[in-house]
């Protein structure tokens, strides 16, 4: 082989090295999880927090935060990543955790108050600019994760931290879980955070779990192309009890019509669609599409008031199995392929999350 072969094949083999470190190792979670060690990386104790209006504070799912928060001893990592932290009980707590030798790592868009060096001990070794992290991509992931000796612990739903407003209290649904000998659902999600941090490198978009009884965990990170309430809607057959979605907010746009169009054939079959949705302005579109589409569509009443929702879910029942949506994201386009989101897509045999669901939103329709 003469030199210049000899230059162009170590090229080629510089080349695919390259390659290889920027699109495969993004890949590498999704080939373990779909691979034989799926077993192993098993979400198990899937259970729903319900913020209703009558709550006072501190919430469920507030208390779930900081039950979570406190748990964590030191050497552990905390990850969050929220609109804001806006509550000066968790984020108390966020600092504690810092003191006492937690990993913690906190990435927001718009602002923490009370501002964290109002909450510092005397002679803490905790610095502020490192446990907060302002980012402009980070809107409302709403989750945090908890990591100790291998395991994991997560949070996912559409609660913001911020304190409980007395007047016009957002009802909230959250669903937590645990991986135990967790050797992928944590990279994922760490890797996701570290790259919001540092400068938006390229990471996996998609993880899909094995869970108890059987089901499925699907987790989306957004921006991105897929719609995952429409991929639910595809899958259904049939209804097996009321076909129930939750948004703040939902627009007839690329995101939001396929979804529309599903419920109106779905609802033509004779399946009970309940489309539950916030009295914002901007959803008298989504109202008029929905109702010319034969979708029966409410504003949430409670004996308490005029609620507001704060919760974006999905939730039907077809083939024996559960198909739970439940999202930071709402439904438009802006939210899926413009904010940074994260909507979980739940599949199986979950009678006690499908009751408590149900028993919630009857009490708004």
């Amino acid at each position: 082989m003469n030199a210049r072969a000899s230059d162009r094949r170590c090229q080629r083999i510089k080349n695919l090295r390259v390659f290889a470190r920027t699109v495969f190792r993004p890949l590498v979670i999704l080939l373990v999880v779909s691979g034989t060690s799926q077993a192993q990386d098993l979400a198990t104790n899937i259970a729903i927090h319900i913020d209703q209006q009558s709550n006072r504070a501190p919430t469920p799912i507030h208390q779930e935060y900081l039950s979570l928060i406190r748990s964590a001893d030191s050497g552990d990592e905390i990850i969050l990543l929220q609109k804001y932290f806006r509550n000066k009980v968790l984020n108390r707590a966020i600092v504690k955790a810092a003191g006492r030798g937690v990993k913690v790592l906190s990435i927001y868009r718009d602002a923490v108050k009370p501002r964290c060096e109002e909450l510092l001990p005397p002679r803490t070794s905790v610095t502020c600019s490192q446990l907060f992290i302002q980012r402009r991509y980070v809107h409302h992931k709403s989750m945090v994760l908890h990591r100790t000796n291998g395991n994991t612990t997560a949070i996912i739903g559409s609660f913001n931290l911020r304190e409980r407003h007395t007047e016009s209290p957002r009802i909230h649904t959250a669903l937590s879980f645990d991986v135990k000998s967790d050797s992928v659902f944590f990279p994922f999600y760490k890797a996701h955070a570290e790259s919001l941090r540092e400068s938006r490198t390229a990471t996996a978009s998609f993880l899909s779990l094995a869970t108890e009884r059987g089901g499925e965990l699907l987790l989306t990170f957004h921006p991105s192309e897929s719609n995952p309430v429409e991929k639910l809607l595809g899958k259904l057959s049939r209804c097996e009890g009321p076909l129930w979605l939750s948004y703040y907010r939902a627009l007839p746009d690329d995101i939001g019509e396929p979804v529309f169009s599903r419920l109106g054939q779905l609802a033509g079959r004779g399946c009970d669609v309940r489309f539950l949705l916030d009295r914002h302005r901007d959803n008298h579109a989504a109202e008029k599409r929905l109702q010319s589409l034969g979708v029966n569509v409410r504003y949430p009443n409670d004996h308490e008031g005029i609620a507001t929702l704060g919760h974006k879910i999905a939730m039907g029942h077809s083939g024996g199995h559960l198909h739970l949506i439940q999202s930071s994201a709402n439904l438009h386009d802006a939210a899926h392929r413009n904010q940074y989101n994260l909507t979980l897509y739940l599949t199986g045999d979950f009678p006690a999350i499908e009751q408590a669901l149900n028993r919630e939103l009857f009490r708004y329709w």
